[in-house]
């Protein structure tokens, strides 16, 4: 357990951590420590929104294949719940109007554009939908595996979002929602699964991530990963890890403008990142001022 005397007199504690808290400090501290150290909630975006509704659905079909044999769901159900879960989160506010829009879209209201940016999103995910139903070759082991484990003094935990059997060989599956063409692989997320399943006994012998790719044509990727990478990569965490905690107790949280993710649509405390007087003013405004799970804000 890692305790940190603020400058602001405030003390927090680090009671458990995850490969998500890593890649978040890796990727962005100040991101890490808005969330994190001053808990403010997510802003929602629509990259979040979809991501999360696409997990949903698969998560659903691979939990109905576990406990009914194999058995596939019905696909209209899942094109079914994809969408009214698309509608019921996807606000007007969540869709932005490009300064200038593209030719075909140029004669659209406000209102008719983003109601047709939303039916694209629906039809979207429902292609990709049925492309991953299309490609089921396998039997489901388990579906969304939690395996806690105490590293550096710390309970860390992994949530896996599935593991297969194919042809014998029990695989380990992580789900990815894209915009772009790119298969990059976050090493720190599959050598951390890999460390917390064999903790747990979980056997092991292939990994893959499973690319959903938002574009005009969606295209579903298997992307095969080395497992003799990820096993070396395990090594490495130990280091990241301990840099992480050298920062959080020294109090350094350094911005990262660089970042991919460092825009206004994809940041979910973008503004609060660059108005700090705002964020008091934020607490008390907010509905859900509540405390991030695994810190303890005195």
């Amino acid at each position: 357990m890692i305790t940190v005397n603020l400058p602001n007199g405030k003390l927090y504690t680090v009671k458990n951590f995850s490969a998500s808290q890593l890649k978040q400090i890796k990727t962005c501290a100040k991101r890490w420590e808005l969330m994190r150290v001053q808990y403010i909630p997510w802003k929602n975006n629509i990259y979040l929104v979809r991501g999360r509704n696409f997990h949903t659905v698969m998560e659903h079909m691979h939990l109905h294949m576990f406990e009914n044999r194999n058995n596939l769901p019905d696909l209209e159900q899942l094109l079914e719940m994809s969408e009214e879960g698309l509608r019921a989160d996807v606000t007007p506010d969540l869709i932005p109007i490009p300064k200038k829009r593209a030719k075909k879209d140029a004669d659209y209201t406000d209102q008719e554009y983003k109601a047709l940016k939303l039916q694209e999103l629906i039809d979207t995910s429902a292609e990709l939908i049925k492309q991953v139903y299309s490609n089921v070759d396998y039997e489901v082991s388990g579906v969304e595996i939690s395996a806690p484990i105490i590293w550096h003094d710390l309970p860390f935990e992994a949530r896996v979002d599935l593991v297969i059997n194919r042809g014998g060989k029990n695989v380990l599956v992580d789900h990815k929602t894209k915009s772009v063409d790119d298969h990059a692989v976050d090493l720190t997320q599959y050598s951390t699964y890999l460390k917390c399943l064999r903790e747990h006994k979980y056997p092991l012998e292939e990994a893959e991530q499973w690319d959903s790719i938002f574009t005009a044509k969606p295209v579903f990727k298997v992307v095969k990963l080395d497992m003799h990478e990820i096993e070396n990569g395990i090594k490495l965490l130990d280091e990241d890890l301990a840099n992480s905690f050298k920062l959080i107790q020294a109090g350094i949280f350094t911005r990262n403008e660089y970042h991919s993710t460092c825009k206004i649509d994809r940041c979910p405390v973008w503004d609060l990142c660059r108005n700090p007087d705002k964020i008091e003013e934020f607490r008390d405004d907010t509905p859900y001022h509540t405390e991030v799970t695994g810190l303890n804000i005195v």
